[in-house]
């Protein structure tokens, strides 16, 4: 069964849809969970605040294309004392279209924090390696070449190695990079690999119906 994208802008007030799980957010987190409940058979609705877009979309890779299309509040969200920018996606696939494809496991002092604090189980970094691994196959996340660094990067890393520091080049989640530098405006090559590209494709196959250009005001 095959499920779909609908512009939930064009919906009618009052109608009525029910489902076993209704995911809020079709990111990182929202697009994978929808995309493996689909899987095992349940009913899956996703809410997503900003549009359905692609790359045809935001390809001029200009500022005042991208933000208003790709951002929370046009990319001038702030903290309460607007001392920091949060520059949060509002797209299909969320911050994944405009981050910059930085890709690493939670630590292991972060995973016994969340079990020893929170008191949940089963997050040991031995338990979460085969879920981190199948995502990473999902993703394409592989190492950056080093002879790919850019030469102010390049020198940070030599820095490193002098001071006998731990460093090494970061993962990334892409495939066919061009090194355009505009990851920031959404990729002009599909080489990103967002959820909008990847689990929220895999979910809607699996059945689960995402509804864009949709806000959820009330839980």
């Amino acid at each position: 069964m095959t499920g779909a994208i609908t512009d939930g802008s064009a919906i009618e007030d009052g109608r009525v849809v029910r489902c076993d799980v209704c995911i809020i957010g079709s990111g990182a987190g929202g697009a994978v969970v929808a995309a493996r409940l689909a899987q095992r058979g349940l009913s899956v609705v996703v809410l997503e605040e900003g549009g359905a877009h692609t790359r045809e979309d935001w390809i001029a890779l200009r500022e005042e294309v991208s933000y208003p299309l790709l951002y929370q509040d046009h990319g001038g969200r702030t903290t309460a004392d607007r001392g920091i920018n949060i520059l949060q996606g509002r797209t299909l696939g969320g911050s994944t279209v405009v981050n910059w494809t930085t890709s690493f496991r939670a630590p292991s002092h972060t995973l016994e924090h969340w079990m020893k604090t929170h008191q949940v189980d089963g997050w040991s970094e031995e338990e979460m390696r085969p879920h981190f691994e199948a995502v990473e196959k999902r993703l394409q996340v592989m190492r950056w070449p080093e002879s790919a660094v850019n030469e102010n990067n390049a020198a940070l890393l030599r820095g490193c190695r002098a001071l006998g520091w731990e460093a090494e080049v970061l993962r990334r989640n892409v495939s066919g990079c061009i090194n355009t530098g505009y990851c920031g405006l959404g990729c002009p090559v599909d080489a990103k690999q967002s959820m909008h590209l990847t689990y929220v494709p895999d979910a809607v196959e699996a059945g689960a119906t995402i509804y864009a250009d949709c806000r959820a005001e009330r839980l």
